[in-house]
């Protein structure tokens, strides 16, 4: 009897095993001039933007199938930018005839104090943990502040930060990054308390463009050194990625705007999705999970790679520019270019969680924008499997109350093959 269970398990187990392998799309919002972020949270909350092509708004804003506004008294919000496990959302604005003065909007409050800024995505950073801790920064004189929970949380740096970074791990805590007074070299402070300083790397030094953090505080940053400050090397810690992977001539490849989301990144599990140049000679960029070039076969020489999005489990969504023809977008091994029916030029990767959903971006010949959410769902093959295995599991003499709980497991079976056809067709 017990081999019996044995073999069931088995079964059963070969069947739930290749959950993942295919991928659903569905729809979530079309016809747009242009999208303006999204987020989707590890248990399904999204929260997604955009500019239609037609009406009287702005901008169109959506959270879980709701429609939400996007003025809010003066303040007009053209930016998704957070979302939190219990749905709560962040977004950034600017005040109506004044572009330049920006503000922070939390479930549909105006949060932050007002200030100019002219460069309105780079000033405010604003971060939304996963447990609903906020914060954001001022970029203005006579100093910067970061602003933690709408708390003053840093004060009286002598340089701003359009060379720094901000980040949170998933529980909150803040890490941030500027000039202190006198100093000639940015630091980078993680709950107040200074970080790189400890690594003794000679002449390299934080160069205030791309920081990223994990839940174990494994600190991911780019560094230059005086004698050489055109070639940004990448650290982890203290162990520099660029020079082990692409040589001492190689450099991370950075988009140059200053914003540290979606370039580098660490998940929890301590791996690094990163762009780099071999060489600085003009060479494309190549995109890299630790030290491994991703997808080797996949790249040309006149291919540009784009890494935006890594989760916990490793997954990796990018997009490839070629030279000549229209873009391309991956997530893992699986391309996202045409599988939905519709031919798009450009993709854009807006957010991926921990469940394999991936929320992105594509936009038509014809200039509009679709946003869609990728699922992962079981091959077919693999439901027959479970079925098979639930089927046998009932057939086998027990007890009554393991009766009752195989029926109701071949119930819920049923009821995810009549969810997965439904996702299918859309």
């Amino acid at each position: 009897m017990a081999r019996r269970y044995l073999v069931l398990l088995y079964v059963l187990l070969l069947g739930v095993g290749g959950f993942g392998q295919k991928y659903a799309h569905k729809l979530m919002l079309d016809d747009l001039s242009f999208p303006s972020g999204g987020v989707i949270t590890d248990n399904g909350h999204y929260f997604i933007g955009g500019v239609p092509l037609k009406g009287s708004e702005s901008f169109v804003f959506i959270k879980d199938g709701v429609n939400i506004p996007y003025r809010y008294g003066n303040v007009i919000m053209f930016g998704a930018e957070g979302l939190d496990n219990d749905g709560n959302w962040m977004g950034v604005a600017y005040k109506e005839s004044q572009f330049d003065e920006a503000r922070v909007v939390y479930n549909g409050e105006v949060v932050n104090p007002t200030w100019g800024d002219p460069n309105l995505w780079y000033g405010l950073r604003p971060k939304l943990s996963p447990n609903g801790v906020t914060s954001w920064t001022n970029y203005g004189n006579p100093g910067s502040v970061v602003y933690k929970n709408g708390v003053e949380y840093s004060t009286n740096w002598t340089d701003g930060l359009q060379d720094a970074g901000i980040d949170m791990t998933s529980d909150g805590r803040l890490l941030w990054g500027g000039y202190a007074p006198g100093a000639t070299t940015p630091d980078l402070w993680l709950e107040g308390v200074p970080i790189n300083r400890q690594y003794n790397l000679g002449e390299w030094q934080w160069d205030g463009r791309r920081i990223d953090i994990n839940d174990s505080a494994q600190l991911l940053w780019t560094a230059t050194r005086p004698s050489d400050p055109n070639r940004t090397h990448l650290f982890l810690g203290d162990y520099d990625l660029t020079g082990a992977t692409l040589g001492p001539n190689g450099y991370v490849d950075l988009d140059g705007n200053g914003r540290n989301e979606g370039i580098v990144s660490i998940n929890n599990a301590g791996h690094v999705l990163w762009p780099g140049y071999p060489t600085p000679d003009g060479v494309r960029t190549r995109m890299y999970l630790d030290n491994q070039m991703l997808y080797r076969n996949l790249l040309a020489s006149s291919d540009t790679s784009l890494g935006k999005l890594l989760d916990d489990r490793g997954d990796v969504a990018w997009s490839l520019i070629p030279i000549s023809g229209l873009d391309r977008l991956f997530l893992n091994d699986y391309e996202l270019t045409s599988v939905t029916g519709t031919t798009y030029s450009n993709f854009q990767a807006l957010s991926l969680n921990n469940a394999s959903e991936l929320l992105w971006a594509g936009k038509r010949k014809t200039g509009e924008y679709d946003i869609w959410l990728t699922s992962p769902v079981p091959e077919p093959g693999n439901v027959a499997m479970l079925f098979t295995g639930l089927l046998l599991l009932a057939r086998v003499r027990r007890p009554l109350i393991p009766r009752i709980l195989a029926k109701k497991s071949i119930e819920l079976a049923c009821s995810i093959s009549e969810n997965i056809r439904t996702m299918e067709t859309v």
